[in-house]
């Protein structure tokens, strides 16, 4: 999927979409790639609020750091797990095969991916939506999109959070 619609909903990119300097030192690090939607369309909007409420980190983000973010909620789902198991059906990165977190919302709400299938962009999103889950058979740009056009029933943003009183697109540093 392009990152064409986006721009209807959010604005045109503000980055220069250079995957490979934005990318390779993160994989390499954690040893997989990521699907190519996903980095897609972080490499071209970077570290970003959405309307207000929904929060996309980037590798190099100064504030909002992909690495930061991962470490982070990776510490605080594992941490949870452990008490309440049977609220966490998922592993979580770093173990293999497990959610992948890359943004989430002020009240809470996060995004992950999740590797289904044997492919490097056969990836699923998975919401944890404050302690229910919800799986989606398609990548994140299909999610996003879905959930800011309101064609997939995706109740990620507000009922009228296109209504003007927030900018629908804010960009962080880079680094």
């Amino acid at each position: 999927m392009g990152l064409e619609r986006f721009a209807e909903f959010i604005g045109p990119p503000e980055l220069n979409s250079d995957i490979s300097s934005d990318w390779l030192e993160f994989e390499g690090e954690r040893g997989f790639s990521l699907p190519r939607d996903y980095k897609e369309f972080v490499s071209a909007y970077g570290p970003c609020e959405i309307y207000g409420d929904l929060y996309v980190s980037h590798p190099r983000g100064s504030v909002l750091n992909l690495g930061g973010f991962v470490d982070r909620v990776s510490r605080e789902f594992n941490s949870i797990r452990l008490d309440f198991p049977e609220k966490y059906p998922y592993s979580i990165f770093p173990e293999p095969g497990g959610l992948f977190p890359i943004a989430e919302t002020m009240a809470g709400t996060q995004i992950n991916i999740l590797p289904a299938g044997e492919g490097p962009d056969d990836w699923v999103t998975v919401v944890n939506w404050q302690g229910w889950w919800s799986e989606y058979s398609f990548g994140f740009t299909e999610f996003l999109l879905g959930a800011l056009s309101g064609d997939s029933g995706i109740p990620l943003f507000e009922d009228g959070f296109r209504d003007g009183s927030v900018l629908p697109y804010v960009l962080h540093e880079v680094l």
